[in-house]
């Protein structure tokens, strides 16, 4: 081997080896963009799941609301008719209590009617009928 085929060699052993290394560094570095690259390819994974477990939820409560607002809507038609009975048996007693006010206002006036009526016969059965000289009255102004 002569002295230039060494250098070729010896030049190609060093390319070769600076090739190596530079393989090296690069299937290092890829390997490290790889695992930042699994890293967020698994964070952003997580964050969809998350948020489709979230919508999943949203998506049963809103299956929720229908029977929800149909309950809603039965317990206010119930309340509905009671305050209609309510009002009903309000107007009723209102009813009722104006009768026994008319009631008891008749028997005051029937009470007092009464006593004015003895009243009255009293008075008629015990006045004496005296006929009074007005011409006495008359003389004693002058």
């Amino acid at each position: 081997m002569t002295k230039e085929d060494k250098q070729i060699h010896d030049y190609i052993a060093k390319k070769m080896e600076d090739s190596d290394k530079r393989t090296k560094e690069i299937d290092h570095q890829m390997e490290n963009d790889k695992k930042k690259l699994d890293s967020i390819v698994k964070t952003k994974l997580d964050t969809i799941h998350t948020q489709m477990n979230t919508i999943n939820q949203y998506k049963t409560k809103m299956k929720n609301i229908p029977d929800q607002i149909g309950n809603q809507e039965k317990v206010i038609a119930e309340k509905n008719n009671l305050i209609t009975t309510r009002l009903l048996m309000l107007e009723n007693t209102r009813r009722k209590n104006m009768y026994k006010k008319k009631l008891v206002y008749t028997t005051i006036a029937i009470i007092i009617l009464v006593f004015i009526i003895m009243m009255c016969a009293y008075v008629y059965s015990n006045k004496q009928y005296k006929v009074k000289d007005f011409n006495k009255n008359v003389a004693l102004k002058k």
